[in-house]
């Protein structure tokens, strides 16, 4: 009987650890970066957009005062990123993977336009 009980016990630890672990995972992923300009400084206020390749689906954000930006919570698939600001050239990419959990650097080094 005892041996029963120690069973169901260990079963029980097993289940619970297994279930709380699910709730800790995502299936999105994030894509961040740095934009600077040829010199290196930051380009704050520039307009990042990506684009899912497959839904077409869009956001938006723009650089800080340091030049960063984050998209968190992007869902998996293929992107294209456009940034866009004043007296440079527009930077366009395509085939930029998010994958679940992943965290997707993407800095850019702009050419004056």
């Amino acid at each position: 009987m005892k041996k029963l009980l120690a069973a169901l016990f260990v079963l029980a630890l097993l289940l619970f650890y297994l279930a709380s672990g699910s709730n800790a995972q995502t299936v999105q992923g994030v894509i961040t970066g740095t934009v600077t300009d040829p010199s290196g400084a930051a380009v704050p206020g520039a307009t990042i957009t990506i684009t899912h390749a497959g839904t077409g689906a869009s956001l938006s954000t723009t650089t800080g005062t340091d030049g960063t930006y984050r998209f968190p919570l992007v869902p998996p698939g293929s992107y294209v990123i456009s940034i866009k600001s004043a007296n440079f050239k527009e930077v366009r990419t395509t085939g930029i993977v998010v994958e679940a959990s992943q965290t997707v650097p993407f800095n850019a080094r702009w050419e004056i336009g």
